[in-house]
Formats: structure tokens, C-alpha cells, sequence
């Protein structure tokens, strides 16, 4: 089986070889509120419950403009900025003002629910705590302020373990596996504050790499070269002048200021270590926002 995280299902059953690249990018997604202020977000953003945006260039790189860019299951308030591409639609209401643009796509306020939020919360939340209970496959070393995690299993993924307070104690975290491996880092700890440090990948690029920040109830990242994505299940996301490789899923509220959130795909197989979980149903397919970390057979 193979992790997505964020990945609309392929709706259409051609069997053409395309390198299935022509989905949208989901970068920003939480199970409550959230907020975005002089930001860049390039791929789609979603908010369980309200979606406030001031002074953002949104929906770079969206395509085609059809998509849903911007979705709340409530409210959508949105004033200065500019949406490049993509709808904007809302559960309950719109109040876009006239400073902020619309480059392409439609306003749609929505009375029924835009996607079943109960359902993916749950999703994200057991699929990601199954992940935090696979065992280890590299190791972690703590030299000086630079903290590498290591391995060299030729393993499809590898999967490290660390500490919060290993991460926030960390001048640099240095990834180091074999070409070709993704990477899956849990993080243990309740609260998640890593600030001023640097992520340096060795045989791996950021879509390949993946915090799995399991039992925080809090994360603040701020002055963090932040290369790969996060999920944090239970937990608000507060992130603060730093660009985000990858993508942010959180169950809580999301704040993000002064931050470019590139929503690069995370993917990688997993083999057997995790059953195998099907996609949620949804109302509206084009709505899809998560095969979130779901596994769907190879």
C-alpha cells in the first residue's frame, strides 16, 4: 500500500499511462479554524469550521481553475489578497471584500456540508496514532546541537522516533537514507515549540518526508527552514515566518503568518505495516480534500 497525504481520488477510470500529476494539491488543512495573513499558500486550503485570509496571494499553482481553492464548512472572510486560480466555497457564508481579488473560478456560498469533517478527522486521527505505533527502522543521534537521524535498510519508508524536546533542542536536524526511501518522523510529546533550527536532507526531497506529530495538543513553529510536511491530529498549528516545503493538517485551529506553505505531495510505500483503509464517502467528488494518509492499494 502506498501514504498519501493529500491526494484526491483519480475519478476518471482511463488507464492511460500519465504520471498522475494532475490532481490538486491540498496545502493547508484544518479541523477547525483557519487563519492566514501575509502568506503565500500554493495549493488548496480548507477549514472544518471558519477560513479567514488578509493580505495573502492564494491558490498559486491550483489547477485547473475549477477547483475549489478555498473551503470552509462555515464561514469564508477574506479582505486584501488575491486568489490566483479556483473557486471559493462555504458551508454557511461569504464575505469576500472588493480588495480581495478573484483571478478565475466563482464564488459558491453552500448550505449543505461542503465535506463529511467528523468522518476525516477521525480518519486522520487513527491513521495517523497507527502510525506513531510502528516500531523504529533508523536511528537517532544527538551530536552537539545537530540531531541526525539515520538509515540505511533500503526500506521503501523509514521511520524514526525523537522527542519534542530532542527537536526543540536541535540547531539542525539532518535526514540521511538511501535514495529512493520516503521518511516518516514521529514525534512524541505534548506540546511542540522547535524554533531557529534547520532541516537538511540527505538522498530525499522534502515531498518524501513527513513530521508525524501524534500526541501534541500544541504545535508553534516560527524561524524554521521546515522542509517536508506535518500532520498534527490533535493539535492547533501556530506557524510564524517560515516557508513550509510540504503540507499543514491539523485537527485544531491553524494560524499561519507571514509564511509560504508549498503543499508538496507527500508519498511513499509503506509495505505492511499499517491495514489497509478506505477513502471516506463524500457528498461532492470534486470536494475530495483527503485520501488523508490513507492507504490505497498500489
Amino acid at each position: 500500500p502506498k501514504v498519501f497525504l493529500v491526494e484526491p481520488p483519480d475519478d476518471d477510470d482511463d488507464d492511460d499511462d500519465d504520471d498522475d500529476d494532475d490532481g490538486v494539491t491540498y496545502a493547508v488543512l484544518g479541523g477547525l479554524d483557519v487563519d492566514i495573513r501575509t502568506s503565500h499558500v500554493y495549493g488548496t486550503i480548507a477549514a472544518g469550521n471558519d477560513l479567514s485570509v488578509e493580505t495573502c496571494n492564494l491558490g498559486i499553482g491550483v489547477s485547473p481553475e475549477e477547483t475549489d481553492s478555498l473551503i470552509a464548512e462555515r464561514d469564508i472572510h477574506a479582505h486584501i489578497g488575491n486568489l490566483e486560480h479556483g473557486n471559493v466555497v462555504a458551508g454557511s457564508s461569504l464575505n469576500i471584500q472588493p480588495t480581495f481579488t478573484l483571478q478565475g473560478g466563482t464564488l459558491a456560498p453552500r448550505i449543505d456540508s461542503v465535506i463529511d469533517w467528523a468522518a476525516l478527522m477521525d480518519l486522520i486521527t487513527t491513521t495517523t496514532t497507527a502510525l506513531g505505533a510502528v516500531a523504529p527502522t533508523g536511528t537517532v543521534v544527538e551530536q552537539a546541537d545537530n540531531l541526525i537521524l539515520s538509515a540505511h535498510n533500503g526500506a521503501d519508508v523509514e521511520v524514526f522516533l525523537v522527542t519534542n524536546a530532542q527537536l526543540e533542542a536541535a540547531r539542525d536536524v539532518t535526514i540521511d537514507v538511501d535514495a529512493g526511501s520516503a521518511v516518516v518522523v514521529n514525534i512524541e510529546g505534548g506540546n511542540l515549540n522547535p524554533t531557529q533550527f534547520g532541516i537538511r536532507l540527505h538522498n530525499i526531497d522534502s515531498d518524501k518526508v513527513l513530521f508525524n506529530a501524534f500526541e501534541a495538543s500544541q504545535v508553534y513553529i516560527a524561524d524554521v527552514n521546515f522542509d517536508g510536511s506535518l500532520v498534527a491530529q490533535g493539535a492547533e498549528v501556530d506557524i510564524e515566518e517560515i516557508d513550509v516545503a510540504g503540507q499543514l493538517i491539523a485537527g485544531g485551529d491553524i494560524s499561519i503568518q507571514t509564511t509560504r506553505v508549498f503543499g508538496a505531495l507527500f508519498s511513499g510505500e509503506i509495505e505492511d505495516l499499517l491495514p489497509f483503509m478506505a477513502g471516506l464517502p463524500m457528498q461532492e467528488p470534486e470536494d475530495v480534500l483527503l485520501h488523508n494518509l490513507i492507504l490505497t492499494p498500489s
